[in-house]
């Protein structure tokens, strides 16, 4: 059986396989949004935005952004009822994981008290929070993301039509680029559209390690006095959590992650007697079970460490997981205090 400290670091990689999924289903709505401007765009039977009067073009993009906002409205609704679920999942998972793995005297909370009603408290405060990344409630925060993304778009249509810039200028603007890469092919780079599809992903993996890192910490001080500040070693560490890794704090009175966007730091129970850390992610998954890794790490890699051939695998770069819903990822509790 792991340590806590191990246990909440499988906890946190199998969460990174959670955000993986959620982050590529929020490019669909990004994807999404940009054709729609784009057909429309296409569909102004203009060589340039300058034929139209600006009043014109201000009572189209008007017209498009009621529709936009529409669309990523429905989008924030199911990621929302999505996060409510995570917390739910999160509040028991948190509580089975201290139960099993934690070899302090732990103060009598049954699990039975982390049901349906607890669940549904916990989450109200959750959404309620402030999110040290943002200084936003976790729909603020959200929300933002959206009006900024479709802001960004009108303002490409605004300098377009400003410059006189040709339909295929401002469709350059929205899309990128082609630029000739050093095997020839040509790629798109630049532009809104792939600019915040980055910032999406950063949304919502931010946003889920909210709602995770917030439920930890709350189900942790029901059991302990103390944590410990855990933070994943390898070339994305930012420098405040190189500083507050192994910091023990008081609940109530510490930071929680995340500390800043992306984060994947954790808060773990302090025992007072914690192991040596390994200096960074990948020499600690060595030390793991085979039986673990498998299921968070993509076959090829799970094959080169089960056989000793990772030395080509750069432990400064974060090492890629798979994609987890919610359903699996819910079942990987046995994983997890294996």
């Amino acid at each position: 059986m792991p340590n806590i400290y191990d246990a909440m670091i499988r906890h946190q990689l199998f969460l990174e396989a959670v955000k993986e999924r959620e982050a590529r289903l929020s490019e669909d709505v990004i994807i999404g949004i940009l054709n729609f401007y784009l057909d429309e765009l296409e569909q102004l039977d203009v060589s340039s935005l300058d034929e139209l009067s600006k009043g014109k073009l201000l009572l189209i993009l008007k017209q498009l952004r009621e529709i936009a906002v529409e669309r990523y409205v429905f989008y924030t609704i199911e990621f929302l009822s999505f996060l409510e679920q995570l917390c739910g999942i999160e509040t028991k998972m948190t509580a089975s994981i201290i139960k099993n793995v934690s070899t302090q005297p732990l103060r009598n909370v049954p699990l039975k008290e982390f049901g349906t009603k607890y669940q549904a408290q916990v989450w109200a405060n959750n959404s309620n929070a402030i999110l040290a990344a943002s200084g936003l409630t976790v729909t603020e925060y959200i929300d933002n993301f959206g009006k900024a993304y479709i802001g960004a778009i009108e303002t490409e249509f605004k300098k377009g039509f400003a410059n006189r810039l040709k339909i295929s200028e401002i469709k350059n603007g929205l899309l990128g680029e082609y630029k000739k890469l050093p095997n020839m092919k040509r790629k798109r780079q630049g532009g809104v559209g792939a600019r915040y599809m980055n910032l999406a992903k950063a949304t919502v993996e931010t946003s889920i390690q909210h709602v995770s890192g917030f439920v930890q910490n709350k189900i942790q001080s029901l059991f302990f006095d103390e944590y410990i500040w855990l933070s994943i070693l390898d070339g994305r560490t930012t420098d405040i959590c190189l500083s507050r890794n192994r910091l023990v704090y008081k609940y109530g009175q510490g930071p929680i992650t995340p500390a800043h966007t992306r984060c994947r730091s954790r808060t773990v129970p302090y025992a007072g007697n914690e192991p040596d850390q390994p200096k960074n992610l990948l020499d600690w998954l060595k030390l793991q079970p085979e039986s673990f890794y498998r299921r968070v790490l993509p076959f090829e890699i799970a094959e080169r460490i089960s056989k000793g051939q990772d030395a080509g695998i750069d432990p400064n770069k974060f090492i890629p997981v798979r994609e987890l819903d919610l359903r699996q990822y819910r079942e990987t509790l046995g994983a997890i205090i294996a």
